[in-house]
């Protein structure tokens, strides 16, 4: 069957048409209606883009200003609130200080007992604690009886303080105190306060904020766990003084969470979590009851280069005084932003999800879509009835012409129509979703050839999907072996004993590495330790390590004194020689301490020289030797020569792999072994973990930015000789 091309299609319609004119008009009329529908999709396309990404940029900056407002304005009223009430505890020491240093001024009065009547809130009284089981001085009812005029200004504060309940008291060095405990001003209700459990051994001289203000003779800011509330309290304690010096303390005790309860808080907090966290990196207080952002869990863990998220997030916070971010908390995103509370040291952080606050722009992109396309499709429908109608006006002179181009021009645009409607449904995910032209023009190859490409698209997909499963099934694996490994090496540091201490860690340049140390006693008067490097690094070298491990501890255990160390390790070697298919190696540096003498016998195969740290002289040198033979694993004839050094009363032998004096900077310089000895010499006595610290950080310091290129593995050994009976 003949089948016509596009360009004769064309050519037809140029026939049928007839006249010049009507032709040149239909001709333009119709290529001008296809260009407008094609740019207006291009445009939607466009817009929509634009759009989007504009609305998303100016929701995280709103997001971000806005939360930047509240922390700011939050942590401002909350430092403000903190300053008044130091203030007013300040003034109650001070009015304190005079009535101890002048009690000639003022006259003794009366206040009810915890014993002799109940208690109602905002009743000021006595509680006499410890004092109750002992008869008292003269001198001290006499103090407790101008003391007792404080309670004039502890009621004032129901005048000036709106945020409840709270405590406030004063506690004097002879172990009796003066309380005032609110629960709400507007009410009268009993304290339900327990006569006999306040007498028996209540005591809050050993309160830490009365002990740390009595040591520090200062405003001490605080905050505890108060089992009774089951929350967190706001502490402010304040020494006072008479003429002997140190008399007591003055203080207040408020629920943290009532200072977020007042209405300009809860409105600006409304939807959103916050916490507070303290000096020590530790959340003291938090809107979520459960995650990693709840209340008591510390951020800062005992390492202070831990690149943990959280880790990083509260020294940001700490060490910045205004500033927000951008972080996955137990794998959802937030908006956070911080701000300091005073001179507390503690930070006020408020977050929002990422999700809610760009919910709105995804919304709104629904709409924008959604119109765009609709007066696209207006303004194709408007194209197309003036067509129409033009052609209409047309009709007395050429009623045949027209009504034939019509026809025509309706089955040129049907398959544009239909492509341009499959590749909407395209654009949605509809992949499986065919198009079927049968025109046998260009039309039917581009429908084939979308066909096609649709096809091969989803298939992609698939394939990037399972390649993306995979990769996150080897990441998991690599992380189980990780601690599988690190599982393997003694963790328990430092290790104290009484004639040695003991320190070691490995840091591998991946996920899993080859190097490794281990430490074990052969008897009770022996100890071996040893430290090796295994050819390459990640999986491979994590396996051999294990195996030579393994080895190399099996034959030192059935050492019996006076057995040779070499040999022993000539049985090693041609264990890792055999089977070694992969021409693998490892050195090694293994000793053999004996706790009586101090004697200590080692064998080096390969390995780095350790240093021994006398503590006679005060410096370190290198355990040079002129017979270092070879590593394990590469030949089978190797007789190995083991070597002896007496260590006396706190010598220390520095063992390292090459990862220590082999680390590289930018640059490609090496850290050396002249840094490593002078590392180790600006302080040659120090404890082992500190001094390890020391190296590794040296060696941090000196790598930069540079990638590591190798484990890092230490091992420091110190003996300790007992003195003779």
């Amino acid at each position: 069957m003949f089948k016509l091309k596009i360009k004769q299609k064309i050519l037809c319609l140029t026939l049928v048409t007839g006249a010049m004119a009507i032709l040149a008009f239909g001709t333009s009329s119709f290529y001008g209606l296809i260009n407008i529908s094609d740019k207006l999709l291009e445009w939607e396309k466009q817009s929509n883009v634009s759009a989007s990404t504009t609305l998303e940029n100016l929701s995280s900056v709103q997001a971000k200003h806005s939360l930047n407002i509240i922390a700011g304005v939050v942590a401002r009223n909350f430092s403000e609130r903190l300053w008044v009430r130091i203030s007013y505890v300040e003034f109650m020491a001070n009015r304190l200080t005079l009535y101890s240093k002048h009690p000639d001024l003022f006259r003794p009065r009366n206040l009810p007992e915890v014993k002799d009547q109940v208690i109602h809130s905002g009743e000021v009284y006595v509680n006499y604690g410890l004092l109750r089981k002992k008869s008292l001085s003269p001198e001290v009812k006499q103090d407790i009886a101008i003391l007792s005029n404080i309670a004039d200004y502890l009621r004032l504060q129901l005048e000036f303080y709106e945020i409840h309940p709270l405590s406030f008291y004063m506690c004097s060095k002879h172990g009796y105190s003066i309380n005032m405990d609110v629960q709400d001003p507007n009410l009268v209700e009993p304290l339900n306060l327990d006569p006999e459990e306040l007498q028996a051994d209540y005591d809050l001289r050993d309160w830490d904020t009365y002990i740390q203000a009595q040591k520090t003779n200062s405003t001490v800011i605080s905050e505890s766990f108060e089992p009774f509330f089951n929350e967190r309290l706001l502490s402010i304690c304040v020494p006072y003084y008479d003429d002997q010096g140190f008399a007591g303390v003055a203080g207040l005790d408020q629920k943290i969470s009532s200072v977020f309860s007042t209405p300009l808080m809860s409105k600006l907090l409304q939807g959103v979590d916050y916490f507070v966290l303290n000096h020590a990196g530790k959340i003291i207080y938090s809107s979520q009851n459960s995650g990693s952002l709840s209340e008591g869990r510390v951020l800062l863990d005992k390492d202070p280069l831990s690149k943990e998220p959280l880790a990083v997030l509260a020294r940001t916070m700490q060490n910045s005084k205004l500033g927000n971010l951008e972080i996955v908390v137990d794998g959802t995103g937030y908006y956070l932003s911080h701000a300091p509370i005073g001179n507390t040291g503690w930070n006020f952080a408020v977050l929002e999800k990422i999700e809610e606050a760009q919910s709105l722009v995804h919304h709104s992109q629904v709409q924008l879509s959604g119109r765009l396309k609709g007066l696209r499709e207006t303004l194709n429908n408007a194209l197309a009835n003036l067509d129409y109608l033009l052609a209409g006006l047309l009709v007395v002179l050429m009623a045949v012409i027209i009504y034939a181009s019509i026809k025509q021009s309706n089955r040129f645009l049907k398959p544009i129509l239909l492509l341009v409607a499959r590749a909407d449904e395209v654009s949605k995910g509809k992949l499986d979703r065919r198009i079927a032209i049968k025109t046998g023009d260009e039309f039917e190859q581009l429908a084939d050839s979308f066909n096609t490409m649709t096809a091969e698209l989803k298939k992609h997909m698939l394939d990037t999907k399972r390649v993306t499963a995979e990769k996150e099934h080897i990441a998991t694996e690599l992380n189980v072996a990780t601690r599988i490994q690190q599982s393997m090496l003694p963790q328990n540091f430092p290790l104290t004993h009484e004639r040695y201490d003991l320190y070691a860690r490995s840091i591998p340049a991946k996920e899993v590495g080859g190097d490794f140390y281990d430490f074990y006693p052969i008897d009770a008067d022996r100890l071996a330790v040893t430290i090796a490097d295994v050819s390459g690094k990640g999986v491979p070298a994590a396996l051999f390590m294990v195996i030579s491990k393994t080895i190399l501890k099996n034959i030192t255990l059935i050492l019996k004194p006076g057995d040779s160390l070499a040999r022993a390790v000539d049985r090693a070697n041609l264990q890792l020689y055999q089977d070694n298919h992969e021409d693998m190696f490892v050195t090694v540096f293994i000793g053999v301490l004996d706790l009586n003498t101090g004697e200590f016998t080692y064998v080096s195969a390969g390995h780095n020289p350790p240093l021994l740290g006398r503590k006679q002289s005060g410096v370190y040198e290198y355990m040079t030797s002129d017979d270092n033979r070879p590593m394990l694993g590469v030949l089978d004839d190797i007789s190995y020569v083991q070597q002896t050094v007496r260590l006396s009363d706190g010598d220390t032998i520095f063992m390292y792999t090459d990862g220590v004096t082999e680390a590289m900077d930018a640059e490609g310089r090496q850290f050396g072994e002249e840094r490593l000895l002078k590392v180790l010499n600006a302080n040659p006595e120090g404890a082992l973990k500190p001094q390890s610290d020391r190296v590794l950080r040296a060696v941090h310091e000196f790598v930069g930015k540079a990638e590591q290129s190798d484990d890092i593995t230490m091992l420091a050994l110190r003996y300790t000789k007992l003195p003779q009976a």
